[in-house]
């Protein structure tokens, strides 16, 4: 049996480790495997640990961030890493994804289609008043 437990590693990048075969593998890189400077926080990983979510103000995917932290899914199958956070025409949001001093989370579902996120960000749905629900 090969269980998978996520950890955040000394350079604050989102890794995985298989607790059985002790198989790290690093989760946070960019979309052609690169690693990036910045830190990459907190994550979430599908039931079957192929999808993991995290958050971090890089660009990953060659969408800009503009330095506003995002929420990205990388899939450690095909090695690909997916920009959650963007609105229909590909834009990133325009305010952080992931903001501890709001309690804004983020989570992915069992199998990994879905992403839920809490951000302030006015620019990921037409028409959104950016009003603040209590």
């Amino acid at each position: 049996i090969s269980t998978l437990c996520v950890f955040v590693a000394a350079a604050a990048s989102v890794s995985l480790a298989r607790a059985v075969i002790a198989d790290p593998q690093l989760a946070s890189l960019d979309d052609l495997g690169g690693n990036r400077s910045g830190d990459a926080v907190g994550s979430a990983v599908s039931a079957d640990g192929r999808w993991v979510a995290f958050t971090s103000e890089d660009d990953l995917t060659g969408t800009p961030t503009g330095g506003v932290s995002q929420l990205y899914v990388r899939d450690r199958i095909s090695g690909r890493t997916i920009l959650a956070s963007a609105g229909a025409p590909g834009v990133a949001a325009d305010a952080p994804v992931d903001d501890p001093v709001d309690q804004r989370a983020y989570a992915i579902s069992g199998d990994g289609r879905h992403v839920v996120f809490a951000t302030g960000a006015a620019n990921l749905v037409a028409g959104d008043a950016d009003v603040e629900i209590a």
